[in-house]
């Protein structure tokens, strides 16, 4: 079952209830930075992956090491 906006705005308000040490003014700081640049188009989430560099092949590099 998918969880309405609601839901998940009501679980960070007891998370920033819970733990004290977060900076409840930094976190709201960074969301209206996140919804301004979203309206001038920026992608905010970063695009990357966690493959190695040459991909996953069986392509063992060699050690001069060695």
């Amino acid at each position: 079952m998918p969880i309405g906006r609601g839901e998940l705005l009501a679980d960070k308000n007891e998370l920033l209830k819970r733990n004290v040490k977060i900076n409840t003014k930094t976190v709201a700081a960074h969301e209206r930075l996140e919804q301004e640049l979203e309206k001038l188009g920026v992608e905010i989430k970063p695009s990357y992956n966690l493959e190695p560099p040459l991909g996953r092949g069986r392509i063992r590099l060699h050690n001069r090491n060695r």
